[in-house]
């Protein structure tokens, strides 16, 4: 299709996309959705616990599964390979890593909450400021790489932890830019567009993630293949 009525189109597709991707994740995590919309509800600071405590506790087994599964269908859709269906990739790459998306999903829960205990203590003696701020964002954007390894590489639970601190923390403009883009996206879903939270908000995260992810190893191959250019012109010159 060409003119104004191709460009239509793929715009409606790419629409179609990352609703019908952001509902199965919503899908897919119905339980804490549910506990999430039952503190807006909350009569007393004991059901508010309650539900805190709830969503902790089902974040591993519901939240990292179902985002893992989300971050494979995006990596699809940047790497041009769209043969199979939405719904066959989430359901298929869901069920095939959920015990190591739920074995990860645990340390980095644990560590989440190490983060969150310490910046409730330093919110109530300094309030918000950059010691807590910074922390915050850094743990985000290696959360963000591990779903992002865990879907475009078949390495071993620790190793993908490991190369997601790697990531992080030796790419700091690379976790600076996720960050960013993330925490805009947020704000704008929260405080200008919240009625398309449950439609969007997912999938163009993860999105925009697994695109700073995969620009990053783009640029490392490409600087990978100048290097052995130069060393090959060399030998050929001696």
């Amino acid at each position: 299709m060409n003119g104004k009525w191709g460009g239509l189109y793929i715009v409606c597709e790419w629409i179609m996309k990352f609703s019908g991707a952001n509902l199965l994740w919503v899908l897919f995590n119905i339980p804490i959705v549910i506990l999430i919309l039952n503190l807006f509800s909350a009569s007393s600071i004991n059901q508010v616990i309650i539900s805190y405590i709830g969503i902790f506790i089902l974040l591993p087994f519901v939240f990292f599964p179902a985002t893992v599964a989300l971050f494979a269908v995006v990596r699809k859709w940047i790497m041009k390979d769209e043969s199979n269906k939405i719904i066959q990739v989430y359901v298929n790459h869901y069920r095939k890593n959920y015990l190591r998306s739920m074995s990860g999903g645990g340390l980095i829960i644990l560590i989440w909450f190490v983060v969150a205990f310490y910046g409730y203590f330093l919110y109530l003696n300094r309030g918000i400021s950059l010691f807590l701020l910074l922390p915050i964002c850094i743990l985000y954007v290696f959360t963000m790489n591990f779903f992002s390894i865990n879907v475009h590489f078949e390495v071993k639970l620790l190793a993908s932890l490991k190369h997601a601190i790697f990531i992080t923390i030796g790419r700091p403009l690379i976790t600076l830019e996720i960050a960013c883009v993330s925490g805009l996206i947020l704000y704008l879903s929260i405080n200008i567009i919240t009625f398309l939270i449950p439609f969007f908000i997912g999938s163009i995260i993860a999105f925009t993630a697994f695109l700073g992810f995969y620009s990053h190893l783009i640029k490392i191959d490409s600087k990978k293949k100048e290097r052995k250019n130069i060393d090959l012109s060399h030998e050929i010159s001696h």
